[in-house]
């Protein structure tokens, strides 16, 4: 049985989405290894065509996972209502780190977006937006945890 085959657009989309989760993951779902990830990525530095259309997808990959991120915070924090009304407080717990997690991704998204249209310099937005939460050391409460007292 010879190698799969695939056109240049289904090579960006896989690049696209493994520049935007993991090289393994990405390689696995599609049943390629990581070493086709890396030789695909050598090609977007001397094939304009591709390179553009990897540029494309990705930005397609990026609005649609902020849209996804919308929805998904949405779901949990509906989640989190029902338990606080039927569950005890390890599952609220477990629902609102979740729910922080999301909130904080839909926040560097937000400053990635903004950042690109007003052409501003891309710094590290993930880095501000995720620094744990300042509790004093003597709390017994690990940082970033949320507060369900």
């Amino acid at each position: 049985m010879g190698a799969r085959r695939f056109s240049p657009e289904a090579m960006a989309a896989i690049l696209a989405e493994a520049a935007l989760g993991s090289d393994g993951q990405t390689a696995k779902r599609h049943g390629i290894c990581r070493k086709t990830l890396c030789n695909w990525r050598k090609r977007l530095g001397t094939d304009e065509e591709f390179a553009s259309e990897f540029s494309r997808k990705k930005a397609l990959l990026e609005v649609n996972w902020g849209d996804e991120a919308v929805k998904a915070l949405g779901r949990m924090i509906r989640k989190l209502d029902d338990l606080v009304q039927q569950a005890g407080p390890e599952k609220i717990h477990e629902v609102a780190g979740a729910v922080k997690i999301v909130g904080e991704l839909e926040v560097v998204r937000g400053m990635v977006s903004s950042g690109k249209q007003s052409g501003a310099s891309r710094q590290d937005p993930a880095s501000a937006a995720l620094t744990p939460i300042e509790r004093p050391a003597d709390s017994g409460e690990r940082p970033g945890a949320p507060d369900l007292h």
